[in-house]
């Protein structure tokens, strides 16, 4: 997704420079850039920007723990333009208790939820829930991606969601929401502070283990089609009126049921499915960016050209180490296998592909992961 970024505003002409924190130093030989500037606890990311007095910045960061937030406001107090959302939509946006009262108040469907804090006992947090019944969503109030979410699926899985939301999160009210039935589904937009304009309609690729509570987001494809599409567009264009200072680009993830759209959250920042928009559209994604923030110009459509399949692949990190480092420079791998900074168990990274059709993308995606199974298995062999 970084890299992805960074080539669209190469492209445009512009001197890229990222800021980059220390513990993923190891990372720099991937990034097309001018300079990057590594941050560490001696010379922090104030100083950095202070240092470098840059033009604009685009700020890439989860809104967890506030920390998008705090990156905002940090380059607010500089005086730095932000080619993103301003701190205080961000704080809102990224708040989905406060998200989902904006919306309900518009009479936009949100899904039926009990907000709960880690403080509270079991057995009232249990009493809590009984009116919604099972299956049940818990995930924090601030959550990246599937980040602390867990399906729980009976009253025995209730403590182990909540852990998972303690190890993602460190706010103290965590949501409870009513499973929804049908199909995920994602938008990406453009916000010139006006108006929204959709980019991509993607699908979501989200795997629920109700078993050890652990979710993940896997990817997806654009463009994805749905009979009430053009009814959650329509929705989403108004969304910078109902979020002031909503600008950049967003995403928002919502579920197609029978009969209506039902809207999650707002991710207010690049978001993985940014690979597969640009990449479907042929467009540079960061330019239109620029117009619309700095010009309030949009586009009045984006037409998809091409269909982008883009999904996890997940090795161990014994596994990594046996493909050799320039196999990741392939234009199909979107990043080097990523180490989670807390914990090693697994690598992962993801893959985009393009095609015609949605088919021949499965097909190309298919053999490539099948390539690199096969050199992690035959470096085995050979070791």
């Amino acid at each position: 997704m970084l890299n992805s970024v960074t080539r669209d505003l190469k492209h445009c002409g512009h001197n890229v420079i990222i800021p980059l924190d220390f513990r993923i130093d190891n990372y720099r030989s991937f990034l097309n850039v001018d300079e990057v500037k590594i941050v560490t606890q001696e010379r922090s990311l104030h100083y950095t920007l202070e240092t470098l007095d840059p033009d604009a910045i685009l700020i890439i960061a989860p809104e967890v723990s506030h920390i998008l937030y705090n990156l905002r406001k940090l380059a607010e107090q500089l005086e730095i333009p932000l080619l993103d959302s301003s701190s205080k939509a961000t704080k809102i946006a990224s708040n989905k208790v406060q998200t989902e009262d904006i919306l309900k108040k518009r009479g936009i469907s949100v899904p039926e939820t009990v907000i709960c804090e880690i403080s509270d006992d079991l057995e009232y947090i249990k009493e809590s829930l009984e009116e919604i019944g099972y299956p049940l969503i818990f995930k924090p109030i601030d959550g990246v991606g599937c980040g602390g979410l867990s399906l729980v699926m009976q009253e025995k899985q209730i403590s182990k969601a909540i852990l998972d939301i303690q190890l993602n999160s460190t706010q103290n009210r965590f949501i409870v929401q009513k499973y929804i039935e049908g199909t995920p589904a994602s938008i990406n937009c453009i916000s010139n502070g006006k108006y929204a304009l959709p980019v991509s309609f993607n699908a979501q690729f989200i795997t629920f283990n109700s078993f050890n509570g652990k979710s993940e987001y896997e990817g997806g494809f654009t463009p994805f089609h749905h009979e009430l599409e053009e009814k959650a567009k329509k929705v989403v264009m108004r969304f910078p009126d109902y979020f002031p200072g909503l600008l950049g680009y967003f995403g928002v993830d919502l579920i197609f049921t029978k009969d209506e759209v039902v809207f999650i959250e707002i991710n207010p920042r690049i978001t993985t499915s940014y690979i597969g928009a640009k990449a479907a559209i042929q467009e540079n994604i960061m330019n239109l960016v620029i117009k619309a923030v700095f010009l309030e110009q949009l586009p009045k459509e984006i037409v998809p050209e091409q269909f982008a399949f883009f999904k996890r692949i997940s090795l161990n990190p014994d596994g990594v180490t046996l493909i050799p480092l320039e196999f990741f420079q392939k234009p199909e791998i979107i990043a080097p296998p990523y180490y989670d900074l807390g914990r090693q168990e697994e690598a992962s990274f993801f893959v985009n592909v393009i095609g015609g059709s949605l088919e021949s993308c499965k097909s190309q995606f298919l053999a490539l992961e099948r390539d690199i199974h096969s050199k992690v298995n035959s470096a085995t062999t050979i070791d």
